[in-house]
């Protein structure tokens, strides 16, 4: 499928960095050019997390929490930040980022 419009989405990732799910994911994203990832919190373990950053298949901007990404996601002009936040993290930890998020007016998409 073709994306007709031209405006990509800007998405920010907190977890996946490593394992099936990511990568289905990443692949999902990449599939039609509606979206693109430009921010992460990927892992909650800081070298894991830099490791992910740098393995990217291009360079996005990392942060060792979904805090960091919040803060620096609001420091932006609004035009500038992301469309919405995937939260791939297990189960048991989506509320508090997704709460964070959606209170901060940034729509949610948990996997």
């Amino acid at each position: 499928m073709e994306n007709s419009d031209p405006k990509v989405l800007k998405v920010g990732m907190i977890g996946g960095s490593s394992g099936f799910i990511s990568n289905a994911h990443q692949r999902a994203i990449f599939m039609d050019g509606t979206r693109r990832v430009i921010s992460g919190a990927l892992s909650s373990n800081v070298d894991k997390a830099q490791a992910a950053i740098q393995n990217w298949p291009y360079p996005i901007e990392g942060y060792d929490s979904y805090d960091a990404l919040l803060d620096a996601e609001m420091a932006k002009p609004e035009s500038d930040r992301i469309d919405y936040v995937l939260i791939l993290t297990p189960n048991h930890v989506h509320f508090d980022p997704a709460r964070k998020f959606l209170e901060a007016g940034i729509p949610v998409l948990c996997e």
